[in-house]
């Protein structure tokens, strides 16, 4: 008979907040547990391009950001200019860290470029 815990994954989704940066100026922090969010919406991102997908990810960072928090969030992804490719990778590192069930390691930075062909554009910024 195969049996496996789950006990260590759901321990790690509770304590510490989830934290990241986009450098010394703006380090930004999710609680834990995770608040719930429509996965079928966040995967459906994934067919989706430009404007639309990154709409997606940014209700997505709102439904598990406190509202201030995602305020200053979306401040700085429309002045960074940030990629849609870089929000995918923090959508997925935030998921990964919230569930307590990594997929893969995540590199320690991303490169901002403006050569990007999916850039955060500011029509796109969730309400709030």
């Amino acid at each position: 008979m195969s049996h496996k815990s789950f006990a260590a994954a759901l321990a790690e989704t509770k304590g510490e907040p989830i934290t990241f940066d986009f450098g010394e100026d703006a380090t930004f922090s999710i609680p834990r547990p995770l608040p719930g969010f429509p996965m079928a919406e966040l995967a459906a991102a994934g067919d989706k391009e430009g404007a639309e997908a990154i709409a997606a990810f940014m209700r997505f960072f709102e439904s598990v950001m406190a509202p201030e928090e995602f305020r200053r969030f979306k401040v700085v992804c429309t002045q960074k200019r940030v990629p849609l490719e870089l929000l995918v990778e923090i959508g997925g590192f935030v998921l990964s860290e919230g569930t307590g069930r990594p997929t893969q390691q995540q590199s320690d930075s991303v490169e901002l470029s403006s050569s990007s062909s999916h850039l955060f554009p500011v029509a796109a910024q969730s309400a709030g």
